[in-house]
């Protein structure tokens, strides 16, 4: 029996609460997940933009500007490409505003981590959670963070909330063992 345990103060901010969230996101999104999520890419990073292109394009005709033939070649490609881009940057920037608010509220601002064998507590002044590696479909370390997926919920633990990297090294290993024995 292990008597490994972590206690952590928590202050993840938007960056790190974005990978967790990415993170436990790519734990979510295998199967038809994961189908949904190839749709949902195609729509958005091609069929909106085209969408985009055609609209200013023909508006742009409709108040005297050149006719589609008479475009350089290039201007419906650069077009495409240009808001494809656009619309991929504000497909991650509600997300990112979805980890800034976050850790604006109450709960997301400070918590203290408790991490053992029986699972993972998260406190913060008004509440306490409790969730038993049973519960979490998995443990990821991405470059800030490390991210625990429960039932599509993102649990962000940043690297800098541990003392030096080789404990947070050690902490992963312990979850990532406790994690998998609880499957």
């Amino acid at each position: 029996m292990t008597t490994q345990s972590w206690k952590l103060t928590v202050r993840a901010n938007a960056a790190e609460t974005f990978e967790a969230m990415t993170l436990a996101g790519s734990v979510m999104m295998q199967g038809k997940g994961r189908v949904l999520q190839i749709v949902h890419a195609v729509f958005v990073g091609l069929f909106a933009p085209l969408g985009a292109t055609m609209f200013v394009w023909v508006m742009v005709q409709m108040f005297g500007g050149p006719k589609l033939g008479a475009l350089p070649v290039a201007a419906l490609p650069l077009t495409l490409i240009a808001f494809g881009f656009m619309s991929m940057w504000l497909l991650k920037r509600v997300y990112f505003v979805v980890a800034e608010w976050t850790v604006a509220s109450k709960f997301g601002r400070m918590q203290q981590v408790t991490i053992d064998a029986q699972g993972i507590v998260q406190e913060s002044g008004h509440s306490r959670w409790h969730s038993g590696w049973a519960d979490v479909a998995a443990v990821r370390k991405g470059k800030k963070t490390i991210a625990l997926s429960i039932s599509g919920v993102a649990i962000a633990l940043p690297l800098a909330a541990f003392p030096d990297p080789p404990e947070a090294a050690r902490a992963l290993a312990a979850m990532q063992s406790w994690q998998e024995a609880a499957q």
